[in-house]
């Protein structure tokens, strides 16, 4: 069994004193002078094409530095270094818990000019991604190639994603943020809520001949989305459709839904990718392949990838994720 070392709990360092002494007289926005062109310039740091703009923040140096002690004292960036090697991160001490590792960036590790010192025991992660991204590219060139479908050869044109939680809220983020992106005569629609009239409103003009369906559970027998799947089917089979033939499943292997003879195609998502991370794996995959093209859903895991490697600078003015991280905890915990 892995050996936990003991990190400093957050209210017992000499960073959180200092922040707390510093908190009493924070940054003035409202001062003369106090958002000058020097400050903007200064409080901007930059990553994988984004740019973070921090200046409005009520933020100094003197804050800064402590927050970057608190940072090192916490060993805020050896924690996720040791989570993308696969230590077991999903666990409480003294308490029941999955005890398990968190590896959804081994799902976009899958270019080998950023790999990292971190990629050894990502390794077996790495090949499942891997071997999980061909089998969707197959698939969506079958799709492009017209070689599935109904209705006399027509191609299908809309896919409904059934999820709830993580195997819905990311993938539709991803979706409604990027329009520019979307292929032309292709649409993706969400479906979460166990209301009928929800799903009603969802199906609503739809051609279901032309219309996949994903659904998305990793256990297999989440009941909201198993219900919903089930009204959908009903739906399909009223119109004469064989459900089996325009369902796809993403689910973990050996579930209740890992069976090919109830759905067109099965993907897998794995036991060490947490529902709230799963976008960049097939949970997210096949619906943004077909909505975005498989080229940019690529494109996503390389950006989610190139967002890992800079995860792991230890400066946290280079640290975009940590730095937005530590300035709510200063926000929150220290101005209240």
């Amino acid at each position: 069994m892995t050996k936990h070392r003991a990190v400093a709990r957050f209210d017992r360092t000499a960073a959180c004193r200092r922040l707390r002494q510093l908190a009493r007289k924070p940054y003035d926005l409202t001062a003369r002078g106090a958002l000058a062109a020097g400050r903007i310039g200064a409080m901007r740091s930059a990553a994988a094409g984004l740019d973070l703009l921090y200046a409005t923040e009520r933020l100094t140096d003197k804050v800064l530095a402590a927050l970057q002690a608190l940072a090192d004292e916490t060993r805020a960036v050896g924690q996720f270094a040791r989570m993308m090697r696969g230590a077991k991160m999903n666990r409480i001490v003294g308490h029941k818990s999955e005890n398990r590792s968190v590896l959804h960036t081994a799902s976009r590790n899958v270019f080998p000019k950023l790999a990292c010192r971190h990629d050894a025991k990502q390794a077996d992660a790495v090949r499942n991604a891997k071997a999980q991204l061909r089998r969707l590219r197959r698939f969506l060139a079958e799709l492009d190639g017209g070689a599935l479908g109904h209705a006399r050869g027509k191609r299908f044109t809309d896919l409904v994603q059934v999820g709830i939680g993580g195997s819905d809220l990311g993938p539709r983020a991803l979706y409604l943020a990027l329009p520019r992106h979307r292929l032309k005569g292709r649409r993706v629609h969400f479906l979460s809520n166990v209301d009928p009239d929800d799903a009603a409103q969802v199906l609503r003009g739809l051609h279901l001949a032309t219309t996949l369906v994903v659904v998305v559970s990793k256990s297999g027998t989440t009941l909201e989305t198993l219900t919903n799947e089930s009204l959908v089917r009903r739906q399909f089979e009223k119109r004469g459709l064989a459900f089996e033939k325009q369902c796809i499943a993403v689910t973990a292997k050996g579930s209740p839904m890992d069976d090919p003879r109830k759905y067109l195609r099965v993907f897998h998502m794995y036991d060490y990718i947490g529902g709230r991370f799963s976008a960049t794996s097939m949970v997210g995959g096949v619906a943004l392949g077909f909505g975005l093209g498989y080229d940019t859903f690529i494109e996503i895991l390389r950006g989610a990838r190139e967002m890992d490697l800079n995860a792991l600078e230890p400066d946290i003015r280079e640290n975009l994720a940590l730095l937005a991280a530590l300035i709510g905890i200063w926000n929150r915990n220290f101005l209240g």
